[in-house]
C-alpha cells in the first residue's frame, strides 16, 4: 500500500498489460518501461496465485499478491536457493558460461524472465517466437545451445527439434533443451524422442534451467566424439 497519487479505475483496467502504465504523465515524470506489473502478474499465475490492484485517486494504491504456500517452521529456517548469477559464478555451470543461445518461447513475459536468468551466463541470446522462426534464425546462424519451448503457434517445439536434427550440417548436433509446463514422463519423453537432450519445466527456476543445460551440453559434446 502507498499514499501516492493514484490510479483512476480506467487506467486500472490496463495496467498489467505490458508496456502499460498508468498516464502519459507518469511515463515521462518517473520512466520505466511499464513491464513491472505484467512480469508480477506471470509469475504469480506461474505459482497458481493471483495479483490484485485497488485505487483512489488523490489517496494511494493497494497491490495485493495471493497464492497458496507452505509455512516454515520457524525454528527450521532453510537457506534461499541461489539465484542465477551467484550459480553462474560457479565452477560446475562454467561448460555452459558464454555460449550463444537461441531461446525459443512465444510468450513474451516468460522470454524475459528466461533471458534475466540466462544473462549472468554471459554470452548472446537470440530469441525466437515459435519453431518456424528458430528455423530461419537457425539458417542465418550457429548457435551453441537452444532452449526450446514446447508448446507454441506456428510450429511447436517438437517439430522444430525434428527439423533441426534433420539438417545436414553442424547444428544438427545442437544442444537443445526443452521449456515445457508439462514435465509428465509420457512428456518427457515425447521430447526425447523429438530429439532434445533434457528439459526444463516451467515456471523455470534458475537452478534447475542451468542443470537441463548442463545435461543437453554434455550430451551434445558425446554426440561430436
Amino acid at each position: 500500500t502507498d499514499t501516492g497519487m493514484g490510479i483512476e479505475d480506467r487506467d486500472l483496467q490496463r495496467l498489467f498489460s505490458p508496456f502499460t502504465q498508468a498516464s502519459a504523465e507518469v511515463a515521462r515524470t518517473h520512466g520505466g518501461t511499464g513491464l513491472g506489473l505484467a512480469i508480477t502478474r506471470s509469475l504469480a499465475e506461474m505459482m497458481g496465485g493471483q495479483v490484485f490492484a485497488d485505487s483512489t485517486p488523490g489517496q494511494g494504491s493497494t497491490f495485493t499478491l495471493r497464492f497458496e504456500g507452505t509455512c516454515m517452521d520457524g525454528n527450521s529456517p532453510t537457506a534461499p536457493a541461489p539465484g542465477p548469477a551467484a550459480l553462474a559464478e560457479t565452477p560446475e555451470y562454467q561448460p555452459i558460461q558464454g555460449l550463444k543461445l537461441l531461446l525459443v518461447e512465444d510468450n513474451f513475459i516468460n522470454r524475459q524472465v528466461a533471458s534475466a536468468f540466462l544473462a549472468p551466463l554471459g554470452g548472446e541470446i537470440v530469441t525466437a517466437e515459435n519453431g518456424l522462426e528458430a528455423l530461419l534464425r537457425i539458417a542465418e546462424s550457429d548457435f551453441d545451445m537452444v532452449l526450446m519451448d514446447v508448446r507454441m503457434p506456428v510450429k511447436d517445439g517438437l517439430e522444430a527439434t525434428a527439423e533441426i536434427r534433420a539438417l545436414d550440417n553442424d547444428m544438427a548436433k545442437v544442444a537443445i533443451v526443452a521449456l515445457t509446463a508439462n514435465a509428465a514422463d509420457a512428456d518427457a519423453q515425447a521430447c526425447r524422442d523429438a530429439g532434445m537432450d533434457a528439459y526444463a519445466a516451467k515456471p523455470l527456476a534458475p537452478q534447475a534451467l542451468f542443470a537441463a543445460m548442463l545435461e543437453a551440453w554434455k550430451a551434445a559434446e558425446e554426440r561430436r566424439t
